[in-house]
């Protein structure tokens, strides 16, 4: 299984919902939210932690995937460039650097 994290609509649906960031804050925060649940998932001691969009401190969470260590984690990029035929071209971002599309 893969979970794959969307990062939100364009700058106006967001800010409908009262989310102000750019869309490249939007990016670095979903970064910043996998980099959390993979470590959520995979430790079963509390951890702190302390970054851009995210603080807190002593969390341990009582619910792990059955899929181990953890499910795959991705999400996807829409550059703001089109294609021919009007389609955005979307890539993967990953927070590691492993095989497109997922994280492993």
């Amino acid at each position: 299984m893969t979970v794959h994290f969307i990062t939100g609509g364009t700058d106006h649906e967001q800010q409908r919902e009262g989310d102000y960031l750019t869309k490249d804050e939007r990016y670095e925060r979903t970064r910043e939210c996998m980099q959390i649940v993979k470590q959520a998932w995979t430790s079963r001691e509390a951890f702190d932690y302390q970054g851009k969009h995210y603080k807190f401190a002593d969390f341990v969470s009582d619910v792990f995937p059955v899929q181990q260590p953890r499910p795959r984690l991705s999400f996807r990029r829409l550059l703001t460039r089109r294609l021919p035929g009007g389609r955005r071209r979307g890539r993967h971002l990953l927070p590691v650097g492993r095989a497109a599309g997922t994280d492993g």
